[in-house]
């Protein structure tokens, strides 16, 4: 029984370091599939150098630790999509091109990562031209009034 209970909380702490795994940004795992696409997947003290500096704030230590690195691109290729093979037609002589799981993967993950900036831009975008607005009721002197409750939304 109690080797039944150290294999169940063996396999939940596997499970719970899988989970923390499955939080990495896009851009961290972009960079992840780009540098494996750069370096190989053999070479994971390489791939982990250049995955290091592009890390979210407040990061552990070993987030991008080798072993880290080589089990989040897994995660990445166990969830890719495999292409099938074009048929060649019978007077063509051009060779089918397929695109290989870490190439279709860089492809996804740029495209998740351009949507993100997107609207991380459009939001910022918006905060400014509000800012914008504010500055000019303020030196219109339009907004004296509201002076309490601004006073009161700083203080909350």
């Amino acid at each position: 029984m109690l080797n039944y209970v150290t294999n169940i909380s063996f396999v939940l702490g596997l499970k719970l370091k899988r989970l923390a795994l499955d939080t990495w940004s896009t851009k961290e795992r972009l960079t992840l599939a780009s540098a494996v696409q750069r370096s190989g997947d053999q070479n994971w003290s390489c791939v982990s150098r250049i995955v290091k500096p592009f890390a979210e704030p407040n990061r552990p230590p070993d987030w991008f630790s080798q072993k880290n690195c080589a089990q989040q691109y897994g995660l990445l290729l166990e969830n890719v999509e495999t292409p099938k093979r074009k048929k060649r037609s019978a007077g063509s002589s051009e060779r089918s091109e397929v695109e290989i799981p870490g190439e279709r993967i860089v492809k996804k993950l740029t495209d998740e990562r351009c949507l993100e900036l997107e609207r991380f831009m459009a939001e910022s975008q918006a905060e400014y031209l509000q800012l914008l607005d504010e500055c000019a009721a303020i030196c219109c002197g339009d907004a004296d009034d509201k002076i309490p409750e601004l006073l009161q939304e700083i203080e909350e």
